[in-house]
C-alpha cells in the first residue's frame, strides 16, 4: 500500500475547521513508474494558466510570465495526468495539473465523504478526482513534510497543487534554486500511483528573498511561541515559529497583516508545533508585518461559530501580536 501525505483542500465555499483538514489517502499495490511524455518541454508564457488562480500571488507571477510550461504525464487505466505548468519563488512550488482520457463525473477537485479517509482509491467508482499525493526533491522524501494544499483549477479538470520543503525543524536550508522534482499523485478509480518527475528552476530569477531570523518570543498564559524564520518574496510570505501549550485549550492559528492593518491570505493554515505556512504577499512588500494569533471562536455548546460568509469566526489574542520591520 502506499501511504499519502496530508493536505488541506481550500475551497470557495466554507467549510468547516474538521472538513478543511483532510484524512490519508491509501494508493493500490499496483505502483507503475510512470515516463514523461515524449519531448517534454518548457518555455515561459504571457498567457499562463495561472491568470487564472483565485490566489493574488500567482495572478502576479503570471501577469509578469515568471511561471513555466511544461509537458510532462503518466497514462494508467485509461486516464492521463499531466504537469503543465509550474511557478517557484524559493518559498513554494505551484503546479497546475490536468487530467485527460474519459469522461469524469465529477470535477478533479470533488469531495466525496470517505473518499480522503483510508479508503482504497482503486475501489472508488467516481473515476479521476484527486486522493492525494507526495513529494521527492532529488529523489528523496523529506521527512515530516509540511501540509500540501490543493485548489480550483481553471476548469473542472484541472487542479492547482501547492507544498514546500517544510521539514518541521529550526535551521532549514535554505531552498536551492533549482532541483528534480517527483510527484506521486493518487485520482480515484485508478489503481496505479501516477508519477511525473521533470525538472524544477526557480520561475523569479536570481533575485534573493529577503530572510530574516528574528528569534523573537512571546508569551501570554499557557501558550508560547518563537519566530525563527520570516521570508518575503514579491509573491509569497513564508513564516516559521515554534510554539509551546495551547491557548484557553485550543489550537493556535497566525494571520499575517500589513503595517496599514490589510491581512494576507494564508496559503496553509492547519497548526503544528513547528509552524512553517505560507502566505499570498500583498500588494506591495510592506514596511513591516505584523504576527497575528488567533483561536476559533466558539459558543457555549462548543460548536464553531460562522460569519455572514461562512467561515469560522477568529478571536484574535492581542496580547501574542507580533511585529517585525521587512529588512529590505
Amino acid at each position: 500500500m502506499y501511504l499519502l501525505n496530508k493536505h488541506t483542500f481550500k475551497k470557495t465555499i466554507a467549510v468547516t475547521a474538521a472538513s478543511a483538514m483532510l484524512g490519508l489517502g491509501i494508493l493500490g499495490t499496483s505502483h507503475v513508474l510512470a515516463s514523461p511524455a515524449a519531448a517534454a518541454s518548457t518555455s515561459q508564457s504571457s498567457s499562463s494558466l495561472f491568470s487564472r488562480s483565485e490566489e493574488k500571488g500567482l495572478q502576479k507571477a503570471a501577469e509578469q510570465g515568471l511561471t513555466k510550461k511544461v509537458n510532462y504525464s503518466a497514462t494508467h487505466g485509461g486516464v492521463t495526468l499531466k504537469a503543465v505548468e509550474y511557478f517557484y519563488d524559493g518559498t513554494r512550488v505551484n503546479v497546475l495539473l490536468q487530467r485527460e482520457g474519459a469522461k469524469f463525473p465529477l470535477p478533479m477537485t470533488a469531495e466525496i465523504p470517505g473518499i480522503r479517509e483510508g479508503v482504497v482509491i482503486g475501489d472508488v467508482k467516481e473515476k479521476g478526482i484527486y486522493v492525494g499525493s507526495d513529494f521527492l526533491y532529488n529523489g528523496k522524501k523529506l521527512t515530516n513534510i509540511g501540509f500540501n494544499s490543493v485548489n480550483f483549477g481553471p476548469n473542472d479538470d484541472s487542479m492547482f497543487l501547492e507544498f514546500n520543503d517544510a521539514i518541521r525543524k529550526a535551521n532549514r536550508p535554505a531552498s536551492p534554486d533549482k532541483f528534480n522534482l517527483t510527484l506521486k499523485v493518487g485520482l480515484s478509480g485508478v489503481k496505479e500511483v501516477f508519477e511525473l518527475t521533470f525538472p524544477v528552476v526557480k520561475t523569479t530569477g536570481k533575485s534573493n528573498n529577503i530572510v530574516m531570523r528574528p528569534a523573537a518570543k512571546k508569551s501570554f498564559g499557557s501558550f508560547s511561541y518563537q519566530v525563527t524564520r520570516l521570508e518575503v518574496t514579491p509573491f509569497t510570505n513564508r513564516l516559521e515559529l515554534n510554539s509551546n501549550g495551547k491557548y484557553k485549550g485550543a489550537e493556535v492559528y497566525y494571520d499575517l497583516a500589513d503595517d496599514k492593518g490589510k491581512l494576507s491570505k494564508s496559503l496553509m493554515p492547519l497548526p503544528h508545533a513547528y509552524y512553517d505556512s505560507t502566505y499570498s504577499q500583498f500588494s506591495q512588500i510592506p514596511a513591516s508585518m505584523t504576527i497575528k494569533p488567533y483561536i476559533l471562536t466558539k459558543n457555549k455548546d462548543g460548536a464553531l461559530e460562522m460569519d455572514d460568509q461562512g467561515h469560522p469566526k477568529k478571536t484574535y489574542i492581542k496580547e501574542l501580536e507580533m511585529k517585525i520591520q521587512i529588512k529590505k
